[in-house]
């Protein structure tokens, strides 16, 4: 059995996420005595492999921006000296996106893709560039903003950004609205949203446009091995300049006196689990007797769930009321059904050779989405095959195959034979794609919005923290900085949002106001 290896730390930061481990090994790198905590046996969140019988299986993320040289995951990995850890394959096309009567391929280059919808929409086609033009110069001026801030500073924002600060309450379907007249081209502009979890007419228009020029602009990439490739690569830079990971442990309780934090009490929860990293059958009752201790510190990151990290972790009573009427009002994103599957067949055989496949059986964006939020799915929005770009990731001739489609939390009472059950319809649509598909099924994983609660610990198997609406975006998130003294959020319940990117940049701005102790922090690029 594990135990921290000090009474004190100058930081203890809960959550292994990439947020979590970002920003505890930055700290670790400036001098601060940190340990990093997480309740799984392994670091990453959602960002995690696991093998099944040759197949390495992703948890949650199956692309990623911002790795390329000089872009900002590949930065902060120099940083702290690994980027030799990590290998990052481009993936290009990003995305083939089906519609019921046309298909389109998105490249990381917004130049090929205004030229493949002006072959479909040539008089339409000045009003694409205006709007790309118009996403980029938001992008750049964003890009442009420090991390955190002087009030000297935030009074300028208008005058320096004036792009940016059109659109803060907009959403992307208002900013489509500005500069195109087709409903169908607007659909074909705005495809990828299931990548986020909003359709155009509820998402940031600030969030839409940075994540997504951030793939035009520095492309796609997946990790060599897995995404779980990543999480090893920030767990070693923390422990490299000297910050601890403690595994299989879960916060308890964040202790607060006098108002500003004074330490952590941790319970020990490796009886949860199983070698393999599943969920152990009798492991809930076995880690209710788990070891306690606390560590004392100053300072405490929370890579974790918000909602728990203020109402379980430090106490309402320590809190405004208008602070948690805030919290309770806030919308998680919605939840996800994900069928992992590792096939005997040859997707290149069956002109299927994509990272990533989005299907749509309407041009209707939000009628989509009310479908998803109304019921559970009959199909999956998405399917991707991470094995098309990594080879290594499945046996020779094989593929790993992911099926996946939004549904809400409580969607139904009983997950475990309702996610059966849909795990065989999603198979049977799919087999539009890929015939077969059903009979040359080697091992298969099943992911509910239950599964996300229960290893993740997220409000309604929220993956995405708040949803990205534009109320819940900006200032209008939670920042960096909470109410009680010493305690800090990174990850995506706050700025900037999610994506591995988004929340690498959350995890370094995080670890910037840590150390400088004052200004304030404004929404930046997420992706």
């Amino acid at each position: 059995m594990r135990e921290p290896r000090r009474d004190r730390y100058d930081v203890v930061v809960i959550g292994a996420g990439i947020g979590g481990l970002t920003c505890g090994a930055l700290l670790a790198k400036a001098g601060y005595r940190v340990l990093v905590v997480d309740q799984r046996p392994v670091p990453g969140g959602v960002c995690h492999s696991h093998q099944r019988e040759g197949f390495t299986f992703d948890v949650g993320s199956h692309l990623l921006s911002a790795c390329g040289p000089g872009w900002y995951v590949h930065r902060i990995l120099s940083e702290l000296g690994v980027e030799r850890e990590v290998e990052f394959i481009p993936v290009d096309p990003i995305a083939k996106v089906s519609f019921p009567d046309d298909a389109v391929l998105i490249r990381p280059d917004y130049n090929d893709f205004i030229q493949r919808l002006a072959q479909r929409f040539p008089a339409e086609e000045k009003r694409l560039a205006m709007l790309f033009r118009e996403m980029q110069q938001m992008f750049l001026e964003i890009d442009s903003l420090p991390h955190t801030f002087s009030l000297w500073e935030f009074l300028k924002v208008p005058i320096k950004t004036p792009i940016f600060v059109k659109y803060p309450n907009k959403t992307y379907q208002q900013m489509l609205d500005e500069f195109l007249r087709e409903e169908r081209l607007k659909a074909m502009v705005a495809c990828l949203w299931p990548y986020f979890g909003l359709p155009p007419a509820q998402i940031s228009a600030v969030f839409w446009t940075v994540v997504m020029m951030a793939y035009f602009l520095g492309g796609g990439y997946y990790p060599r091995g897995g995404i779980g490739r990543l999480a090893e690569a920030l767990r070693k830079g923390l422990e490299r300049h000297g910050g601890e990971f403690l595994p299989a442990h879960k916060a308890q309780r964040i202790a607060v006196r006098g108002g500003r934090v004074a330490g952590v009490e941790l319970a020990d929860v490796s009886a949860l689990w199983l070698p393999d990293g599943r969920l152990a059958p009798d492991g809930e009752r076995l880690a209710a007797g788990g070891v306690h201790a606390e560590v004392a510190c100053d300072t405490v990151v929370s890579n974790a769930d918000a909602r728990q990290t203020f109402f379980q972790l430090v106490g309402q009573q320590h809190l405004s009321s208008s602070y948690l009427r805030r919290l309770q009002r806030m919308e998680p994103s919605l939840s996800l059904v994900k069928v992992s599957l590792g096939v005997d067949l040859e997707v290149r055989e069956l002109s299927a050779a994509y990272h990533d496949m989005v299907f749509y059986d309407s041009y209707d964006m939000e009628a989509i989405y009310q479908r998803m939020h109304r019921g559970l799915p009959e199909a999956p929005c998405d399917i991707t095959i991470p094995s098309v770009t990594d080879p290594s990731l499945a046996p020779p001739g094989k593929h790993c195959i992911y099926l996946w489609n939004y549904a809400r939390y409580d969607g139904a009472s009983d997950w475990p034979a309702a996610g059966r059950d849909l795990a065989q319809k999603m198979i049977r649509w799919a087999e539009r794609i890929l015939p077969g598909l059903s009979q040359r099924i080697v091992v298969q994983d099943l992911s509910t919005p239950r599964t996300w609660q229960r290893y993740l610990l997220t409000t309604e198997g929220a993956p995405y923290g708040w949803a990205f609406s534009p109320q819940q975006m900006g200032f209008n998130r939670l920042q960096p900085r909470t109410p009680i003294q010493g305690l800090y959020l990174a990850g995506h319940w706050t700025t900037p949002g999610a994506g591995i990117a988004g929340v690498a940049l959350s995890g370094k701005r995080t670890a910037e106001i840590v150390q400088a102790k004052e200004g304030f922090a404004l929404w930046r690029k997420s992706a």
